[in-house]
This record gives C-alpha cells, structure tokens and sequence, in this order.
C-alpha cells in the first residue's frame, strides 16, 4: 500500500475540511433564518392574541357604560320634567304637568362624565347639570348645592365653544327608535355580551380566561341596571319620545358621545362629555397584565382607501368608543433560546468538530507512522546490506579456497559468526515486535527468582560485552537475590540482551572512565508489596533531554542515522517497554547516576515473604 506525499494528503484533508464547514455554515443560518421567521410568527401570534383579548377586556367595560348611557330617556337631559302620570293619595290622576320631577343627572354625575348637555334647533346648549330661575332655587334647596351649580356651568360654558354637534334638522333622515324599543335593544345588547362572553370562554389563547371572567360582574349586572332604569324612566308606558343610540365623537382632545332625539316633538342632539384622561386610564387598567406598556389613540380620520396599515389599525379598534389601541413595547417570550432546533444544531456542530478532530489525529498518526515505517525499512534495508554483503565477500572467499592461512580462516570465522548473531538479533526484535502489535504473543510464565535469571543470561551478556571492549559486573544482594517473580523468562532475556547491546553501541566514556556495563538486582518495599527491579547503567555520556522524549518509539532511526551512528534500526527501547509491560512490569529511564541508566520491574509472586 502506497500513500501520497505527506503535503499532498494534509492539502486534501484542508479542502475536505473547509467543503464540510462551508456546508455545515450554509445549513447552519438557513435553519437560523426559518428559526428566526418561525419565532417571530409565534410572537406576532401571541401578540395579536393579547390585542384580542384586550380589546375584548375594553369592549366589555366600555359597551357596559354606553349600553347605561344608552338607556337613558331623553327627558333626563332636562333639569326637571314634568311626569307623564300622577295620582294622588286618594288615587285620583293629576293633570298632566302639573308635577314635576327632577332628573337624575341633577345630582348623580358618574365618574366618568364631565358634563350632560343638549342643543336644540335654535342652536341653545343646556345641561340638566345647570338649572336656571326657578329651577335653580329649587335644585339648591333640595338636590345640589351652589359651588356644583357653578362648576357645572363653567363646563358648559367651555362646552359651548367645542360642542361638535351642528344644530338637527326638523326632520331627520335616521329613522329613530322609541325609549320602549331602545330599552328593548339594550337588553338585547347585554344577551349579546353574554353570548360573547360564553364564545370567549371556549377559546384557546395563552391567558387564562379565568382572569377575564372575574371581570364581567359589570357586564353581568348591566341588565338590573337597564331594568331599573327603565322603570324608573317610566319606559312602556305609552312615551312618545325618541333617541338614536350614542355615537363617540372627538372634538379636539375631548371626547362626547351624541345622539339625536325628539323631545316633546322637537329634535335635539343630546350629548355626553367624557372624563377621556379616567376612561383612558379605566380602560388600561383592565388590560395592564396583558399589555403593560398599551396606550389609546383617538379614531378621527376617515375611513379611506383600505391599506394593509389601515386595516391592522382597525382591526384594533375598541368598538364601543372611538379609540385605538396600540400595543407599545410588549416581551413575548414564546420559547427558550435552546431550543429544539438550536440545540440540534450545537450537536451537530459539536460532532462535526469532534469528528474533525479524530479524523485529523487519525491522519496524523497514520502519516507519521508511514512515515517511520518507511524510515524503519530503509534503516532495515541498509543494516542489513552490510553483514549480507560480509556473508558473500567471506563465504566466496573461503569456498574458493582463497584463504588458506588457518589463523585468517579462524578469523573470518569468527566475523561471519558475529554477523549472523547479528543478524539474528534484528531478525528476532522485528519478530518480537510484530507479534506485539498484532497480539499474537505467546508468553511461558515460570516461576523463578531474581538470582535465577541473572545466573541464566550473564554468560550470553558478557560474550556481547567482550566483543565491544567492555564488562559485565553484576551485583545482587540476598535479599533480591532470593525474590520471587512470576516471568516469560525468554522475554526477560531479550530486554536485557537489547539494553547491554544499547549501552556496548552508544556508551563511548572517556579514556579514563570505566568500560563497565552494571547489572544490578534491587528489591524495595516491605513483604507482598516488595518490587523487584534489574538495572542496566553504563559510564557512558547519558542520555540528552531530546533525545529522550522520542528514546522509546519505535522506527525513529532513519537509514542516514544507521548508515553515520551505531548499527541498530530504533526499534530495541520501543520493543523492551512493551515486553516489560506485557509481563506486567515496566521499563523507565532513570537519571539518578552518571551516564545511561534503565530500570526493569517485575511483578513478584504475592503472598511470598523473603527473611
């Protein structure tokens, strides 16, 4: 299997990279955008819900107040009137107009009024409110007091310069409705409310209706009030006057609801000044919990030509009262910021990066190691030329008799000796390693002692030894002699074969160091827990702090570092850690002594105590 330049293969893997971020962007703001689009209809939605439900709210208040006034006869809107039937306490019926009754407008303003007032065909404006003559004396003895009198008619006096009503013509075209039939629409009008308010009641919106309905009392009750207005007004009882129902119309900054009557035959327009500041406030009041931050806006222009700004201004308008409401600043949170979608999306995202990331380990693992692979088979190819090329030049020699000196022959002997334990010794550590990696290893466990194994391979340690000029000096003390260990004793051979041979290459001391390889046995630690430990140091120049954060990977020496250093391919340190922890133990560097030092552990047999 062949692999691509290193530059080449990291280039594809940009490219792939950038293609997925670019395609998993794009993908990321269209689902942002339809996200976004999305939310925004649910807010929009809920708004619209609220401005619903607000309106409902106001609809309820205000209808209830103009559904009252509405109610009202026309001949309230004289200070006093005279009755349209009287007796007397023996029963007998008075003429009529010789009594008179006062109207309840004299002195029973509601909150929300300003002033009652009517303007006739010859262009007079008169409030109930304002008695005159006779009127008067007789109002302030018994129903209202002078200071009232005269607040009163300052209004009315104001009242006269904005008063929006022109004078009513002798004969209207609006056909008019009797005070019986109007009495008659107003309880109409409050069934109407209640259907309404029962409609309302089964429909979905995010507020609950409960709330509203606690609200309706002053709708509910709207009906005793028509009731008991109506009797009191005398309605059904043959009165011939007639009203138009009220209509809200804006003067300015002020606000009167009118209507057209006939008024002992004569038209008149009657009309209502509103307190607007405390219906403002009444009507935003009801709907503070849903729109906190909602005003009023007076409805005046015409209807025009319909727009879609138009029509959303009037699908907001309270039907009752010419007013329009406007929303203002209103916080619809309609879900969280995590939600389903986004949260989909930081996953994916987070999957892409992970994948990214493992896949750019991955590929960085495989290029280094084909990389050291393909430096371990130049280093092979070239380590093994030359005992080969030995093998040949000497073996052609002896076999054509070119060497007829026995000494030479004994001596070319020895060389070719040398360089088939040589290339044995590569030949087992690529093996060994090999199984390794593949896990297809065999270990035989004996059970043995430090002492034991020492005794075993010295022999072969010392010949390796002599053949670089350098000792063997072992040292064992009893008591690590005599510890017990549980082994692949073959395994245990070839680290130390492979750390002496280290140490023969690369320990080159100085003329008056010692030429000496130490095998030391160490045990440490009390009873079970004793570790077993051999040690391999030399008196060479140690071991640099570069070269030793890559001492023990494997296929690290490249062929230009086997052709210029010692003989070897980089695999000895890598293959002797992995068999030491494949026993279980461990193979470490140890910097407490001059020159090279390697530690070995064991595992000891548990439960064996050592005097």
């Amino acid at each position: 299997m062949t692999f691509a330049r290193p530059s080449t293969v990291w280039t594809v893997f940009a490219v792939c990279i950038a293609v997925l971020l670019a395609a998993m962007a794009w993908v990321t703001a269209h689902t942002l955008r339809l996200e976004h689009e999305r939310r925004a209809a649910d807010e929009e939605r809920e708004l619209q819900e609220r401005v619903r439900l607000a309106l409902w709210r106001m609809d309820s208040t205000a209808g209830a107040l103009v559904i009252a006034e509405n109610a009202r006869p026309a001949n309230h809107f004289r200070d006093f009137h005279p009755a349209d039937q009287a007796y007397t306490n023996t029963y007998q019926i008075l003429q009529k107009g010789s009594v008179i009754l006062p109207s309840p407008l004299l002195s029973d303003i509601p909150d929300h009024t300003k002033l009652y007032c009517q303007l006739n065909t010859e262009g007079t404006l008169t409030s109930p409110q304002v008695p005159s003559g006779n009127s008067r004396d007789l109002a302030e003895q018994n129903y209202v007091t002078q200071e009232e009198i005269n607040d009163a008619a300052a209004l009315l006096e104001k009242a006269r310069t904005i008063f929006p009503a022109p004078a009513v013509a002798a004969t209207p075209d609006i056909p008019v409705v009797t005070i019986e039939q109007q009495s008659d629409w107003s309880v109409q009008q409050v069934k109407s409310s209640d259907e309404f308010i029962s409609r309302s009641q089964s429909s979905k919106n995010s507020i609950s209706l409960a709330q509203n309905t606690q609200k309706m009392p002053s709708i509910k009750s709207t009906k005793a009030v028509v009731n008991q207005q109506v009797a009191e007004a005398g309605i059904g009882v043959g009165v011939a006057d007639q009203v138009e129902p009220f209509e809200g119309v804006w003067q300015g900054d002020e606000l009167f609801l009118l209507r057209k009557a006939t008024l002992d035959g004569q038209p008149v327009t009657q009309g209502i000044w509103l307190n607007t500041a405390q219906i403002k406030q009444m009507l935003l009041q009801e709907i503070s919990d849903l729109l906190p931050s909602a005003s009023l806006l007076p409805v005046t222009a015409p209807a025009g030509a319909a727009t879609a700004e138009s029509l959303l201004a009037r699908t907001r308008h309270v039907a009752s009262l010419p007013f329009q409401l406007e929303p203002g600043e209103v916080s619809v949170d309609t879900a969280d910021f995590w939600s389903p979608m986004r949260r989909s999306l930081a996953l994916a995202w987070a999957c892409a990066v992970v994948a990214t990331a493992a896949t750019g380990g991955l590929l960085f693992g495989i290029v280094g190691l084909s990389e050291r692979r393909a430096a371990f088979v130049s280093a092979v190819t070239h380590e093994m030329r030359t005992p080969l090329t030995t093998f040949r030049l000497y073996s052609e020699m002896l076999a054509s008799n070119m060497v007829t000196d026995p000494d030479k022959r004994t001596s070319y002997f020895s060389t070719l000796t040398s360089e088939a334990n040589r290339l044995s010794h590569l030949v087992e550590n690529v093996l060994a390693y090999s199984q390794l990696e593949r896990g297809s290893a065999r270990a035989r466990i004996e059970e043995t002692t430090l002492q034991a194994i020492v005794d075993r391979i010295l022999p072969r340690l010392e010949q390796r030894a002599t053949m670089a000029d350098m000792q063997i000096k072992s040292t064992i003390d009893s008591v690590a002699g005599a510890t017990r260990i549980k082994v692949d004793l073959t395994a245990v051979e070839q680290i130390l074969f492979n750390l002496v041979d280290n140490a023969c290459k690369y320990a080159r001391p100085a003329d008056d160091a010692p030429r000496i390889i130490h095998i030391e046995a160490v045990a440490a630690g009390p009873g079970a827990n004793r570790i077993a430990m051999l040690r391999v140091r030399d008196h060479g120049r140690g071991i640099s702090k570069n070269e030793e954060r890559r001492l023990f990977r494997p296929f690290e020496k490249s062929a230009t570092d086997a052709a210029h250093t010692a003989p070897g391919v980089g695999l000895g340190l890598a293959l002797c850690r992995k068999l030491a922890r494949a026993l279980g133990g461990e193979l470490y560097l140890c910097r407490e002594n001059d020159g090279g030092c390697f530690v070995l552990t064991l595992p000891t047999v548990a439960g064996v105590e050592v005097e």
